[in-house]
């Protein structure tokens, strides 16, 4: 992601990461590095941890060693993520601000999170400030790369919203020659400089701040009604702004208002098919109530000993991640579910605590983008797969071996992938019919094309648990 960075290019070396430093910026990498500004970013953990390595390499005199943060998109990302996201790239330019420097970038491509903080990583992006009280001059880049994707979001414009994050240019062109602000996807937002009058011809009967579509329709319906009874446009009723168009969102959105129309933007109020699954383990308090089997399931992680990172596929709210961050010893956790009100939640609930071992991502494990990139930055020791194979088989028609192939990519030594015997059966008296195919022996048999198992337990009526080893071809 460094390729066009005058400053340093990243790489890694030995599981490590370091910042090659062009030589026309060494000396001043070296004054940023002991600035009183570097100390302050540092000290608030808003950027990651950077030395001087001993690491030699020709052409670079100069290179940093920067703290190792897992690498996650910004596609993966929940609202509240990219909303805390947006809020810290404005700290880290006003800290920067305070010393006469700015941040002459400001796309997400930069932030990666710590846990649940973001921490901005790019420390090429700090540079001085030509003048004295000088517009950021990044500010465009920012509305179009953050903002605005949140004001969509907000207002449950879900699919505008992702793909304006999926794409890799942070300037947003629809089509080569159309900016945003040209695109007509402003306009959804009712974005404006100023009031809309309604007229009755040139007497304005009142105005309003918010475009409102019905009086706009009933301009459009009296204009082609004249039209079509006197073969010409005359004006009955207007509906517009007196001011001019904006030519630029800074216009629409001024730096000044950002920060409160960040931290005030309401969250969406779409509901999702499983944003309530893991509620009935919470109670009043807060506190968690957990089954035997989720207990079960920590013991048997405790006593494998090897296991240092896990990856929670199909995680929900994070009733086990949270279970295994309160428990065990693990250096880091990534919870993962394609149900954005669920990892939402989940990321919000672990930020109260400041959890800074969990990381939370929006991630359908069957169809990640990127499939080979995606499942080799979230690769852990331990691939967890609780309660969902029989939806992905019985609901999903996805096929036995297709799932276990994936749920081998997202693991370098283990997995623990629990089988539903009696299918979609969630407690009630009568069980559900399954297919005659369905059964433990075609389960453990496909397993077994795949895994080594260590062992296969019951923990409940309908739970099964195969605790197996990656076979690598």
């Amino acid at each position: 992601m460094s390729m066009m960075d005058d400053f340093g290019r990243v790489f890694f070396a030995d599981g490590k990461v370091y910042r090659a430093i062009q030589e026309n910026k060494k000396e001043y990498c070296l004054s940023l590095l002991h600035s009183e500004l570097f100390k302050e970013l540092g000290n608030k953990k808003l950027i990651p941890e950077t030395t001087i390595a001993d690491f030699h390499l020709n052409g670079h005199s100069l290179v940093l060693e920067h703290e190792k943060i897992l690498h996650t998109l910004q596609h993966e990302w929940t609202f509240s993520m990219i909303r805390n996201a947006a809020l810290t790239i404005l700290e880290v330019n006003e800290i920067c601000n305070k010393y006469d420097y700015q941040l002459k970038d400001a796309h997400l491509f930069n932030v990666l999170f710590r846990g649940t903080q973001p921490v901005w990583v790019d420390i090429g992006s700090i540079t001085p400030e030509i003048e004295k009280d000088r517009n950021w001059g990044a500010y465009e880049e920012f509305l179009n790369a953050v903002v605005v994707p949140l004001l969509f979001w907000s207002d449950n414009k879900h699919f505008i919203a992702h793909k304006l994050l999926e794409s890799v240019i942070s300037g947003m062109a629809t089509i080569p020659s159309q900016t945003l602000m040209e695109s007509g996807l402003m306009e959804l937002l009712h974005l404006h400089r100023g009031p809309y009058h309604f007229k009755l011809r040139s007497k304005t009967l009142f105005s309003t701040k918010k475009k409102v579509n019905s009086l706009n329709t009933i301009t459009q319906k009296s204009k082609s009604t004249v039209k079509k009874h006197l073969k010409r446009n005359t004006q009955i009723f207007s509906y517009n702004s007196n001011s001019e168009k904006a030519k630029k969102l800074s216009e629409l959105i001024p730096f000044e208002s950002v920060k409160n129309l960040l931290e005030n933007l309401p969250i969406p109020n779409r509901e999702s098919v499983w944003q309530q699954y893991h509620q009935e383990f919470y109670r009043s308090d807060g506190k968690i109530n957990y089954s035997k089997r989720f207990l079960r399931i920590k013991e048997i992680i405790k006593d494998e000993g090897n296991i240092t990172s896990i990856i929670d596929l199909a995680g929900n709210e994070g009733y086990f991640s949270q279970l295994i961050t309160e428990s065990l010893n693990i250096e880091r956790i990534i919870l993962g579910d394609y149900d954005e009100n669920a990892i939402d939640k989940a990321y919000n609930r672990f930020l109260e605590r400041k959890e800074a071992k969990v990381h939370t991502v929006l991630l359908n494990f069957m169809f990640a983008p990127d499939l080979v990139g995606t499942t080799k930055r979230l690769r852990s020791d331990l691939a967890v797969a609780l309660a969902v194979t029989h939806h992905l088989i019985l609901t999903g028609s996805y096929t036995l071996p297709a799932i276990f192939e994936r749920l081998q990519l997202y693991s370098n030594k283990y997995v623990m992938i629990e089988f539903m015997p009696l299918g979609l059966w969630s407690g009630e008296k009568e069980v559900a019919k399954v297919p005659e195919w369905y059964n433990v022996e075609w389960f453990r048999n496909t397993f077994e094309n795949y895994f080594d198992i260590i062992f296969e337990e019951s923990l409940e009526v309908n739970r099964i648990l195969f605790f197996g080893k990656i076979r690598r071809q």
